[in-house]
């Protein structure tokens, strides 16, 4: 939040004839690498997130079927074995 601040700041002032455009440039320099990390990050909790459902037992791929009134063919198990999804 803070790197949107500078960079929305840096740009106002050089919109208003107060900076130099660098300044806005150092700005941006510096929210990209930010905003590309919070998007990596949030990728991983999701996954993250996703694969702990699926340790747990999942059960999104039965509740979709349900839902939409497909079934998923040959992604059933042997008896005797845990599910695949």
């Amino acid at each position: 939040m803070a790197l949107k601040d500078y960079a929305r700041l840096a740009r106002l002032q050089w919109d208003g004839g107060y900076a130099p455009f660098s300044t806005v440039l150092q700005a941006e320099q510096s929210l990209f690498p930010a905003e590309l990390t919070l998007a990596a990050v949030r990728a991983s909790v999701f996954t993250s997130a996703a694969n702990t459902y699926k340790a747990m037992g999942g059960g999104w791929v039965t509740e979709a079927d349900k839902l939409t009134g497909t079934a998923v063919r040959g992604a059933t198990a042997a008896p005797g074995r845990p599910p695949l999804f």
